[in-house]
């Protein structure tokens, strides 16, 4: 007799902005994760999760091929699909106060990036001109698009805008390699368009990691160039570390509540 673990009521969100294989795959992962479905167990069949949530053969077959690409579960030809046991294992920690490649390399690992688009504008798409405020504004602009890989699998891509003319580059006074420039960073989630799907060689709206980085001059505050990356949530872990004093830690609710 089969033996597989029932799961609990959960509700597919038809307005959510997370997709529904989204939905799914998350709440299965949380199962995994918290002990629900351990090591070995094999997941309820194919025709059990659509009853289940409700949903289509292809919703749960995408579900389950981006769990497979997350190592949470392997399928098993003729037998079903089984938890691995070791799901987020294949993530590649990044320090995002280092140069990512830098640290695969060390690690190991064969680390590029492959550019693969690169075109001049004369103006900047609205989304990024007001980024760059500082007078003179440069006559022109370079796009380029570039895929991360590690080992041949792609992790991310970066799209960046970089003034090229009437801005510093273009000043024999200016010593380039020396000349000190400051990052502005910030991140959100976003989903993965077609676009991004293809180049990741991932799926439409998977979770990504978005890091956008402003970088100006330190002297002057002019914005040298504009990146935005999209990082590929299950291949790598993002981590940054800092140095505190203990009064800096507010732990005093914490020891309020002991004893």
């Amino acid at each position: 007799m089969r033996h597989t673990k029932r799961v609990e009521p959960f509700i597919v969100e038809h307005d959510s902005p997370l997709t529904k294989w989204g939905q799914i795959r998350r709440d299965l992962r949380a199962r995994i994760e918290n002990g629900e479905y351990r090591a070995g167990a094999k997941l309820p069949t194919e025709a059990e999760l659509m009853a289940h949530y409700g949903v289509s053969r292809a919703t749960v077959r995408r579900t389950l091929a981006a769990m497979t690409d997350d190592g949470y579960v392997v399928s098993r030809r003729g037998s079903g699909t089984y938890v691995t046991g070791r799901g987020g294992a294949g993530r590649f920690h990044l320090d995002l106060n280092r140069p990512w490649r830098d640290q695969l390399l060390l690690a190991g690992h064969d680390a590029v990036s492959q550019l693969g688009e690169i075109r001049a504008h004369a103006e900047l798409p609205a989304h990024v001109a007001h980024f760059f405020t500082a007078e003179p504004a440069p006559a022109s602009f370079v796009f380029a698009r570039e895929v991360h890989l590690v080992d041949g699998v792609p992790i991310g891509l970066t799209e960046s805008w970089t003034g090229r003319t009437g801005t510093l580059f273009d000043d024999p006074a200016v010593d380039v390699a020396n000349e000190r420039v400051t990052a502005e960073c910030y991140a959100e989630i976003d989903f993965a368009t077609a676009l991004q799907a293809g180049l990741l060689r991932s799926y439409l709206d998977v979770p990504l990691i978005v890091v956008t980085a402003r970088t100006r001059l330190v002297t002057t505050g002019q914005t040298v160039e504009f990146a935005r990356t999209w990082w590929l949530g299950s291949r790598v872990r993002l981590a940054y570390q800092r140095e505190l004093t203990l009064a800096q830690i507010d732990v005093t609710q914490l020891i309020g509540r002991r004893g």
